[in-house]
């Protein structure tokens, strides 16, 4: 004799819950700074290939938010508005402008905050050798709030000796 079918709405609750379970720890506790952090690691890449291969001043400045601020590498002024694509102008049309190397540090200050800060390597036509650059890009969102940029300065000899490289 064929053995009848339960349904078991016990079970099926539970099963329910469990999965639910795992579907908000994935999303709030595993993917959301992971995935978040690639997203700003893309958006750093595509300022950088705005600047490098694009070159274009206007889509540069596009990917600051309206309120951003920018203390540039090769400049003392702070700059705002209009002025962040002012510099990219000069900046932008350096020329053979490269990036030979970079390494992004991303944390997540809050849900609407994330930080890079980076180790870029710049190279242009003029320059002696590379320079090696801090760069602090906050992201606001899907746009650059504040950009701080500043060569990195020679290590005193005592650091030499707590270093690696």
């Amino acid at each position: 004799m064929a053995k009848k079918f339960e349904f078991n709405f016990n079970k099926l609750f539970i099963f329910f819950l469990i999965i639910t379970g795992i579907l908000i720890i994935y999303k709030f506790f595993i993917n959301s700074t992971f995935v978040m952090s690639n997203y700003y690691s893309q958006l750093t890449d595509k300022w950088i290939k705005e600047v490098t291969i694009n070159r274009n001043p206007r889509d540069v400045a596009n990917l600051f938010c309206e309120d951003a601020t920018l203390v540039a590498t090769v400049s003392t002024k702070l700059r705002k508005g209009k002025q962040i694509e002012e510099y990219f102008n000069f900046f932008t049309s350096l020329p053979g402008i490269k990036v030979l190397n970079r390494k992004y540090n991303l944390s997540k200050i809050n849900n609407n905050y994330f930080i890079n800060t980076a180790l870029i390597t710049w190279y242009w036509e003029g320059l002696n050798e590379p320079l090696v650059v801090r760069m602090s890009f906050i992201f606001k969102n899907d746009c650059i709030f504040q950009l701080h940029a500043s060569v990195l300065p020679e290590k005193p000899d005592e650091l030499y000796a707590i270093t690696n490289n």
